[in-house]
């Protein structure tokens, strides 16, 4: 855990999972950004860190997951089935004033001659209930270390 963020992503193959992200065609112009501009092969660059914010108050699903690349700014949403499959963690590390981050990748987004490709996101984190397994054991890891530190000053 590192400035309050916690990286949902996971090296174990077995606990992996890639999750797409949907609403990107509204972010086009953030995602070109990101990508740091359009070749004929795609976007420049396709790995970002992207943070996933819980939307309670959206008037479409009170489930929501914004999906954002800081600073710039919001890519899309999570599918509606993933967010709520996911906002137990999210909403567990919100509580205690802790952003969820992942590894995003950029798709497509070449410029070839007018022919210009969709900006697609996929996001990559750790299946639902490992995510929140390794979670909760990272944040109890921590507040042993905190109350030993504590307890020997």
């Amino acid at each position: 855990m590192n400035n309050r963020i916690y990286s949902a992503g996971t090296a174990d193959a077995t606990t992996a999972n890639t999750v797409s992200v949907v609403g990107e065609s509204a972010y086009q112009g953030t995602l070109e950004r990101i990508g740091g501009g359009r070749t004929i092969d795609g976007v420049r660059e396709r790995d970002h860190q992207a943070v996933l914010l819980p939307e309670p108050d959206n008037r479409y699903d009170p489930n929501a997951v914004r999906v954002a690349v800081l600073p710039e700014g919001v890519i899309g949403y999570s599918k509606r089935a993933d967010a709520v499959a996911y906002r137990p963690a999210i909403d567990r590390l919100a509580a205690i004033g802790m952003l969820t981050a992942c590894r995003a990748s950029l798709s497509g987004g070449w410029d070839r001659s007018g022919d210009r490709g969709f900006i697609g996101v996929r996001l990559h984190l750790a299946k639902p209930k490992a995510l929140l397994a390794e979670m909760e054991k990272a944040l109890e890891s921590a507040a042993a270390t905190s109350r030993a530190s504590s307890i020997q000053e």
